[in-house]
């Protein structure tokens, strides 16, 4: 289930858990994708924040996501 991916010069690596038939060698897609959305917050944040529309100074933003299992035991 390894995926490699290419964007540019960058390259990472998805795949599922061992108990999702993957050998848990990386991140899931949906890891990656709850990861890419914190960082498009943070982005967004520091963004603004440099183009001084908000008064407060955010100098790190923090992003947590928690995974559940549904009744099926595929992630939620």
């Amino acid at each position: 289930m390894r995926h490699e991916i290419h964007i540019g010069r960058n390259s990472l690596a998805t795949d599922l858990s061992e108990e999702m038939g993957g050998e848990g060698s990386g991140p899931s897609p949906h890891d990656l994708y709850d990861a890419a959305l914190g960082a498009c917050k943070a982005l967004t944040v520091l963004l603004t924040r440099s183009a001084k529309i908000f008064w407060w100074k955010a100098s790190r933003f923090l992003w947590s996501a928690t995974r559940t299992r549904n009744a099926r035991d595929s992630i939620a």
